[in-house]
């Protein structure tokens, strides 16, 4: 890690020269030139380094072009950031296997901004404000994504146009602690329907009526109780009746 706090007037070429280094961590660095065109100091770690994480509100490359030669990177962490994931992303390396973005600003997300990305195993966008959510962005195929992680976030529905075509290694979407209030049935059928069974990962919902398709998704792969109205808390969604939710009023 760069030492905590730092302010440099940019990267110097050879920063990491000489070094081996895995994990790298920006956390409160301010870079004010941070262009890096090529050669700059991540070339430096082309074949060692496996992970850079930056976080709280250290300085973003200009472009991610500036970490586009490291061939042996496999993760992105990135906290505490403004964050428009658009087609610049593009740019990073497509060894990149795992994506973390957490209590970010999120400006933007662009369909297809991380179409090049088939190596991709998990993506995570957690506590970040996030309202809505294009499965557009993501690869179209993702072969080997086994993880979607959005619990913590403002999403008011389960997004739409979910396809095992589009995924089909699934494992998991997680979506806990979302005000959700509408299951799109399609994707809950598209996701029933997934030959690799993957659970859908709720923890605590408020019961209404607008939960009644939930009742109908295998129950061993969802994971959920109610939270709310409180004559319904920590029930199991697939132990409620129709009557329960309030359907009929």
């Amino acid at each position: 890690m760069l030492p905590s706090a730092s302010r440099l007037d940019f990267l110097p070429e050879d920063a990491f020269e000489s070094i081996s280094i895995k994990n790298l961590t920006f956390e409160k660095v301010t870079v004010d030139d941070f262009t890096a065109p090529h050669p700059n100091a991540f070339d430096a770690l082309n074949e060692t380094l496996r992970e850079v994480f930056f976080r709280s509100h250290s300085t973003l490359p200009f472009s991610w072009n500036a970490l586009g030669e490291i061939t042996a990177l496999e993760a992105l962490k990135l906290e505490q950031q403004n964050v428009s994931i658009d087609r610049d992303w593009s740019q990073l390396p497509h060894s990149i296997k795992r994506i973390f973005i957490m209590k970010c600003n999120i400006l933007n997300h662009e369909d297809h901004a991380l179409a090049s990305f088939t190596n991709l195993e998990a993506f995570i966008l957690s506590e970040s404000g996030l309202k809505s959510f294009s499965w557009a962005v993501l690869p179209n195929p993702a072969p080997k994504l086994t993880t979607l992680r959005f619990e913590r976030n403002q999403l008011t529905e389960i997004p739409e146009g979910f396809t095992a075509q589009q995924f089909p290694a699934l494992k998991a979407i997680h979506i806990e602690f979302n005000p959700i209030t509408q299951w799109n049935q399609d994707t809950l059928s598209a996701l029933v329907n997934h030959p690799k069974r993957p659970k859908l990962v709720l923890r605590r919902i408020h019961c209404d009526c607008n939960a009644e398709p939930l009742r109908h998704f295998p129950q061993d792969r969802l994971q959920g109780k109610c939270a709310s109205p409180e004559h319904l808390k920590g029930r199991r969604i697939g132990d409620l009746a129709e009557s329960d939710l309030q359907c009929s009023n």
